[in-house]
C-alpha cells in the first residue's frame, strides 16, 4: 500500500480538495461527553428501551423516582448521605449542602468539575469546526451522518460528485479518529468514571432509604447505567460502520465497473496483441476507498477501555483510576497503538503473501503492477473483514424509536402561511407540494414508516391572526401566545415553529414572485443559445422553509442602555450569536431528521448552531454539516454569480430561479 502511494504520489490525477479560504469557523469543542446523554439515559431507565432499541431485562427506574433525583439529599436521604457536601466548584470552593443528585451528575457531565485543571493547563482549549462538531453529535447519538434522501438528492453516487461523497465519508471517519485520541478518550473515560461513582452514591442512598423503611430494593440505578453505556457505545459503532460500509460498497462497485469498462475498451491489434487502457483517475478513487475501509476498520470501534463496569472488570493498565490523567492517557495510547499495529501488520502480511504468490503464478508487465496491487488490497482486506461485503444492519435511531411508543399519538410542528398572493386553489396545490417535499425526507430512515403517520404539520393562516405577509416576527409573537394554551395541539413542538413566506415559496414554485429580494441566480444563460448551465447542485438548493425560534426575543438580544447615573456596563439578558434574529431557513428534507431529530428531541443541537451553519450556504439555508469540498463549490459558485449578475445587468445573461 505504501509502495503504491510512494511510487505515484507525484504523478497522475489527484483530487482538488478545499482551499485555505474554505476552512470553517472553529468553535469550542465543548464537553467530550455530550451533556444531553443524561436525559436520554433517564428516559431509557424509565422505559427500558436502550440505545439501539434493545429492551433491558433489569427492573426499571420508576417515574416517581425522579423525585429523589430532583431533591437535595438532605431532604430525603438518611445519614451519611444527607450530610454530603456540594461538589467542588471552580478554584476549589465547595458548598456545605449538596444540590440534588441530578445537578451533581450534570455538573460532572458538563465538565465543570474539571474547569480548575483546564484553567491552569498549558494546553489551549480544544476547538473544532462547527460542522465537525455537529457531525460528532450525530455520531454520538447513533444518527445517520446524512440521510439517504439527502444523499440521493445530492447525487453523491454519481461519478461527477465523487469528491464530495468521499469528503463526507472522510469527515465521519475523522470524527472517530478524534474520539480515539488519548486526550478526548481520556476526558470521556474520566467523566464516565466520575458519573459512575456519583450514580453509585445515589443508588446507595436509595438502598439506605428503602432499607430504613423495611422495603425491598426495587431497582438498581447503577446497573441500568452500566447497561445503557454498553448499549450506547455499541449503537454508535454499529450505526457508523453500517452507514460507512454501505456507502463505500456502493461507490467501490461504481468505480470498479468504470475501471473495468475502460480497461476492456483497448484496441485489438491482432489475435495475440492488443492495447490495455488504464483509468488512473478511477484507480486513485479506488485506492482512496481502500484507505477509508482500513481507517474505518481501525478507528470506528467503541473505546471503553478503563471504564468502571458493574462486574468491576477493567484493563490492568488503566485500573488505577485515581492516577493522573496524563498517566492514564499514555496507557490508553499504548493500548490503542498496539491494536492498530496488530491490525495493520496482519493486513500487510496477508498482502505480501498474496503479492508474492501472484507474481510467482502470474507474472505480468510492470505497468500492470499498480492495478494488480489495487486488486490485492481489496481482496486481502475482504478476507479479514466480513463487513466489507456484508455491512452490518443499521439499528433504529433513538429519536425514531421514541416516537414509536404507543403513548405518542402525534409529533410535529405548527406551520404558518405567510404568503398570501395565491388563490385558494393554487394554495392547496402548493400545500401538497410543500408537504410532499418535507415528507420526502423519510426515505431511508429505518422504521420511519412506523411513525410517519404520526408526523403532523398544523397549518395556521397568518391572515386570520392579522400577521402581515412575510412577517416572521409576527408569527413568532402569535406562536408565543398560543403554545401554552390548553387548546394547543398535543405533542407538537413548543420551542420552534415553521413558516412559508413569499421568498421560501419561490423555492417550491419558481413562478411565484417573492416580495423580498429574489433568490440568487442558479443558471447561466448562454448568450447565443437558450441552453442553461447549472451553477449549483439540486440537493443543496431544494425548496426550503423558515424555522422560527419561539424563545427568541429581540429585546433580549439588544444590550440594555444604562441610565446617566448608572455605573454599570450594558449587558445582554441572553447572549445570542451576532446576527441571529431568531429564524433561519432549512431544507425541506431536513425538517424531520434534523430539526426534529437533532433539536426537537433532547435539543442535541441548538437552533443558533443550525442558523450559523445556514449562513455558509449561498441562499442562507441549513443543509446539515458541510465539508471543505462543498464550501469550495459554494465559494466558486458565489464568485461566479458575482460575474454573472454583473453580466446579466449588462447583457441579460442570467435567469433568476
Amino acid at each position: 500500500m505504501a509502495e503504491w502511494r510512494n511510487r505515484n504520489q507525484n504523478v497522475g490525477p489527484s483530487l482538488r480538495g478545499p482551499g485555505p479560504q474554505d476552512v470553517e469557523e472553529k468553535v469550542p469543542a465543548g464537553p467530550s461527553f455530550e451533556t444531553s446523554t443524561m436525559n436520554h439515559f433517564i428516559q431509557a431507565a424509565i422505559t427500558g428501551i436502550m440505545p439501539g432499541g434493545e429492551k433491558t431485562s433489569l427492573p426499571l427506574f420508576p417515574g416517581e423516582g425522579m423525585r429523589w433525583l430532583a431533591e437535595p439529599y438532605k431532604d430525603w436521604a438518611p445519614e451519611p448521605f444527607s450530610k454530603l457536601p456540594g461538589p467542588a466548584e471552580p478554584f476549589g470552593s465547595q458548598t456545605a449542602v449538596s444540590p440534588p443528585p441530578m445537578i451533581r451528575m450534570m455538573y460532572i457531565m458538563s465538565g465543570l468539575d474539571n474547569i480548575l485543571e483546564d484553567a491552569f493547563s498549558q494546553t489551549p482549549p480544544a476547538m473544532l469546526e462547527r460542522s465537525f462538531k455537529v457531525m460528532r453529535t450525530k455520531i454520538w447519538f447513533g444518527m445517520a451522518p446524512m440521510t439517504e434522501a439527502q444523499w440521493k438528492a445530492k447525487g453523491l453516487d454519481e461519478e461527477k460528485n465523487i469528491e464530495e461523497a468521499l469528503a463526507i465519508i472522510e469527515q465521519v471517519i475523522d470524527v472517530w479518529k478524534h474520539l480515539c485520541t488519548p486526550k478526548v478518550q481520556g476526558d470521556i473515560r474520566y467523566v464516565h468514571n466520575k458519573l459512575w461513582a456519583e450514580i453509585d452514591v445515589f443508588q446507595d442512598a436509595i438502598t439506605a432509604l428503602t432499607s430504613s423503611r423495611g422495603e425491598p430494593i426495587a431497582y438498581n440505578f447503577t446497573q441500568l447505567w452500566h447497561e445503557y453505556i454498553k448499549c450506547h457505545f455499541s449503537h454508535m459503532q454499529i450505526q457508523s460502520r453500517s452507514w460507512l460500509y454501505t456507502h463505500l460498497k456502493t461507490l467501490q462497485k461504481i468505480w470498479k465497473d468504470r475501471f473495468v469498462a475502460v480497461m476492456s475498451s483497448g484496441r485489438i491489434i491482432s489475435e495475440t496483441h492488443g492495447t490495455i487502457r488504464i483509468d488512473h483517475y478511477a484507480m486513485l478513487i479506488l485506492n482512496k476507498i481502500q484507505d477509508m475501509y482500513l481507517d474505518a476498520d481501525i478507528y470506528v470501534r467503541q473505546r471503553t477501555e478503563g471504564f468502571i463496569t458493574a462486574d468491576r472488570r477493567i484493563d490492568p493498565r488503566l485500573a488505577n483510576i485515581e492516577a493522573p490523567k496524563a498517566q492514564l492517557n499514555a496507557a490508553y495510547a499504548g493500548i490503542f497503538a498496539e491494536m492498530e499495529g496488530t491490525m495493520r501488520g496482519v493486513l500487510a502480511q496477508v498482502m505480501e503473501d498474496r503479492k508474492r504468490e501472484r507474481q510467482r503464478v502470474m507474472p505480468g508487465p510492470d505497468f500492470m503492477e499498480a492495478p494488480s496491487l489495487l486488486i490485492d488490497r481489496e481482496f486481502c482486506h475482504k478476507s479479514l473483514s466480513y463487513e466489507i461485503d456484508n455491512p452490518i444492519a443499521r439499528q433504529t435511531e433513538g429519536w425514531v424509536k421514541a416516537q414509536m411508543d404507543d403513548k405518542v399519538e402525534a409529533f410535529g410542528f405548527v406551520i404558518y402561511r405567510l404568503a398570501y398572493g395565491q388563490s385558494e386553489e393554487q394554495w392547496q396545490g402548493l400545500v401538497k407540494s410543500i408537504e410532499e417535499g418535507i415528507n420526502s425526507g423519510w426515505e431511508g430512515i429505518l422504521d420511519g414508516s412506523k411513525i410517519r403517520g404520526k408526523a403532523t404539520l398544523h397549518w395556521i393562516d397568518g391572515r386570520e391572526e392579522m400577521i402581515a405577509e412575510g412577517n416572521l416576527d409576527g408569527a413568532r409573537k402569535d406562536f408565543q401566545t398560543i403554545k401554552d394554551l390548553p387548546s394547543f395541539p398535543t405533542n407538537l413542538s413548543k420551542t420552534v415553529c415553521l413558516a412559508i413566506t413569499p421568498n421560501s415559496l419561490s423555492s417550491f414554485d419558481p413562478t411565484a414572485t417573492p416580495s423580498t429580494e429574489p433568490l440568487p441566480a442558479l443558471y447561466e444563460l448562454n448568450s447565443t443559445t437558450d441552453d442553461k448551465s447549472l451553477l449549483a447542485k439540486a440537493g443543496d438548493f431544494r425548496p426550503f422553509l423558515h424555522a422560527i425560534d419561539a424563545s427568541y426575543s429581540p429585546a433580549d438580544s439588544a444590550p440594555s442602555v444604562p441610565s446617566s447615573s448608572s455605573t454599570t456596563q450594558p449587558k445582554n439578558k441572553r447572549k445570542y450569536p451576532e446576527g441571529y434574529k431568531g429564524t433561519f431557513q432549512i431544507l425541506d428534507q431536513l425538517i424531520w431528521s434534523d430539526l426534529f431529530g437533532l433539536n426537537g428531541v433532547g435539543a442535541r443541537i441548538s437552533l443558533e448552531d443550525m442558523w450559523k451553519l445556514s449562513t455558509e450556504h449561498p441562499w442562507g439555508v441549513y443543509v446539515g454539516p458541510t465539508t471543505g469540498v462543498r464550501r469550495r463549490e459554494w465559494r466558486e459558485m458565489r464568485e461566479g454569480m458575482g460575474v454573472l449578475l454583473k453580466n446579466g445587468k449588462e447583457k441579460g445573461g442570467c435567469v433568476i430561479m
